[in-house]
């Protein structure tokens, strides 16, 4: 096919309009429907295959004499280049300015191509961009818009790779491959759109994931090939792909060459015609045969079934058991797929499945280090559900909320693996299910401070007897066995963590001044009444002291009396003596008769002898006549 008839640079221009109408359309669709993602992934495409066009437009200027019959040195890029930089001697300006074109210009575009989309891509990848596509995303205008750009990209792509078979539009190759690269990418999103549609959810997702990969490894590509292209030996200069073409884009491009076109990246690498060796040449010829005979022994190998231990095998045929009959741990011989199947079912196992809690790596390896305490305010892992809990009597609130963690453990018997396959889709779902209908149930009524700590026990105990009752009892049956249950992390939820400690540790100091004043009370009790006792006792004995002193005074009186009527002068010289003998028997007394005039010296330091007046005669003791 050739273009003989055509503007030189009416194709080229064209090419650049294209490309930008294509660029524009992709973005508008994009921001049009940005819950999908996978549309967004082809604009890095169409930004390459804008730039690859302008490049080839400039390209074709510069081999293309103009109407006039001027050179390529007057059309080029830079036309003042040709006079100022230093040329070849003795070589032609047009000449010069496509070497230097192709030195110079074509491994700079290769080079900014490949950064660009493997920075762009793997920016978008690192940010998690792909992952934001909305995985319920139904709307059938977005396929329809889709399949429109998907064939705007295809229609001129295919044209222009027709065209690039001529020598002055080589360089409109890697635009071609580009625009059938972003055609691929709008189809695929149209396929996701029409998948999310039927009710596959998440394929918009993967395409978006995998579009940004494959981009990404086509930048590196393009990279690689700038660094072999400095390296690699030269053929025909005239008959040079560029260097910013894609090897991996020319296959997708012309997929009914694909033995030629790696014959031509060969040719192009080693600088000689590998293909015409007598190897390649039978590589060629047996190269079809052997992969098939690779395909069908890879296929036969389906036809070998391995059971493992602690594993049970139904056979299936089309989707359904073919027998009753369990299938222990071995090797087995069956039909390949589709025809025949084997469903494992790991019997024997214990596995498990969580209740208000999703559990990740880091949380696990964090609690089973134990090096750190988990504190209230600090989530305990990934995810966590918040359960309703009835309040206390003596609480004003009737329901309380809590955060619970709460593993089943389970197995499956061999004998119920036809009905832990076949009676429910997913039986893993179903006995979670369950069991969160038991867990709401049970937490609906139980006390709540009691789960938070003394009765926490008594509660595991009463949760995994309900939730084995409510295995046994389901119909159809599920085919599992509890081992147990666990009941852990019981916490108020992390946001109100902090206040619930407040109230806590309010209460607690409230209960501490009510015990403190409770105790200062009973020690003021049993002081007052030691207090009491004490000075009733004490006022009981002054009494008795003072009536008993009264009585002995009135008896002494009489006596006193008595003895004075019957001699009164006796009576008062011995009362006189009794007063001067209690005066003076504390002090040490000297008697010195009236006008003695010797000196008497006396030692008052030495002891009074008691017994000097002994023999003295003080006449009769009055107190000797008292009855």
């Amino acid at each position: 096919m050739t273009f003989s008839g055509h503007d030189p640079d009416t194709l080229p221009t064209a090419c650049v309009g294209i490309t930008a109408t294509c660029l524009a359309a992709g973005v508008a669709a994009g921001l049009a429907f940005p819950e999908t993602r996978t549309i967004g992934c082809a604009v890095p495409a169409l930004v390459t295959a804008c730039a690859f066009a302008i490049l080839a437009w400039r390209w074709s200027r510069c081999v293309t004499p103009g109407p006039s019959g001027a050179t390529a040195g007057d059309t080029a890029l830079f036309p003042a280049t040709a006079s100022i930089l230093n040329r070849v001697p003795g070589a032609d300006d047009g000449e010069w300015i496509v070497s230097r074109f192709r030195i110079v210009a074509a491994p700079v575009a290769g080079l900014c191509g490949g950064l660009f989309l493997f920075v762009v891509s793997l920016l978008a990848l690192r940010a998690g961009w792909h992952e934001y596509s909305a995985p319920g995303f139904r709307r059938p205008a977005a396929a329809g818009v889709a399949v429109l750009l998907a064939l705007a990209c295809l229609i001129p792509g295919s044209y222009l790779y027709g065209a690039s078979h001529e020598s002055r539009y080589r360089w409109l190759r890697p635009t071609a491959a580009w625009l059938k690269f972003a055609a691929v990418v709008f189809a695929a999103a149209a396929g996701a759109h029409l998948l999310n549609y039927g009710g596959f959810t998440g394929w918009d997702h993967r395409f978006s994931h995998l579009v940004l990969v494959v981009t990404a490894m086509l930048g590196a590509e393009l990279l690689v090939n700038v660094v072999i292209e400095r390296f690699r030996p030269r053929q025909r200069p005239a008959g040079e792909r560029p260097v910013f073409e894609s090897r991996l884009l020319s296959i997708l491009a012309e997929p009914g060459g694909i033995a030629a076109n790696i014959a031509d990246t060969l040719n192009y690498q080693f600088g000689f015609n590998v293909s015409e060796s007598w190897c390649y040449r039978t590589i060629e010829r047996a190269f079809i045969p052997y992969c098939m005979l690779a395909v069908l022994l890879l296929y036969s190998l389906d036809c070998v079934v391995q059971v493992d231990a602690n594993q049970a095998g139904i056979r299936e045929r089309f989707g359904k058991p073919i027998s009753d009959r369990i299938m222990a741990p071995g090797l087995y011989l069956k039909l390949p797929r589709p025809f025949e199947s084997v469903r494992k079912i790991p019997v024997g196992t214990v596995m498990r499945t969580d209740i208000g809690f999703v559990a990740t790596r880091e949380s696990d390896d964090h609690r089973d280090s134990h090096r750190q305490a988990v504190l209230w305010n600090a989530p305990h892992y990934h995810a966590e559900t918040r359960f309703l809990v009835a309040g206390t009597q003596d609480d004003s609130a009737s329901m309380r909320i809590i955060s619970a963690a709460i593993p089943i453990f389970y197995s499956i018997d061999g004998t119920e693996a036809f009905s832990y396959a076949y009676n429910y889709r997913d039986p893993d779902v179903a006995l979670q299910n369950l069991a969160s209908r038991e867990v709401l149930l049970y937490l609906g009524s139980a006390d709540y401070h009691g789960l938070l700590a003394r009765d926490r026990l008594a509660a595991r105990d009463e949760l995994e007897r309900r939730i084995r009752v409510a295995v046994a009892r389901a119909t159809p049956p599920l085919g599992v066995t509890i081992c147990s249950v666990g009941l852990m992390d019981v916490h108020p939820p992390t946001a109100i963590a902090d206040a619930f400690q407040s109230v806590g540790a309010v209460r607690e100091r409230e209960r501490g001044l009510v015990l403190a004043a409770s105790r200062y009370a009973a020690q003021q009790r049993a002081t007052g009444a030691a207090l009491g006792d004490r000075q009733r006792l004490e006022a009981q004995a002054e009494s008795f002291r003072k009536k008993r002193m009264s009585l002995e005074g009135r008896q002494r009186y009489l006596q006193y009396a008595t003895v004075y009527e019957q001699a009164p002068a006796v009576f008062r010289h011995r009362m006189y003596l009794n007063v001067l003998e209690e005066e003076s028997s504390a002090n040490a007394n000297v008697i010195v008769a009236a006008g003695a005039r010797e000196v008497i010296v006396v030692d008052l330091k030495a002891q009074r002898r008691p017994d000097l007046l002994r023999d003295l005669d003080f006449g009769p003791d009055p107190r000797a006549s008292q009855p």
